[in-house]
């Protein structure tokens, strides 16, 4: 094993993680209506 345990220790930076989060719900809010749309198709069939 070379690195592996130190992968586990690794803290990420505040300013990423706020970023990530904030990319997942825009992301969300982006492709919901089209969930929205494959459901209104899939109780129509």
């Amino acid at each position: 094993m070379t690195n592996l345990e130190n992968l586990e220790k690794v803290e990420m930076p505040l300013a990423k993680r706020v970023f990530d989060i904030l990319g997942s719900i825009f992301a969300l809010i982006l492709f919901s209506p089209v969930w929205v749309l494959i459901i209104l198709a899939m109780i129509g069939e």
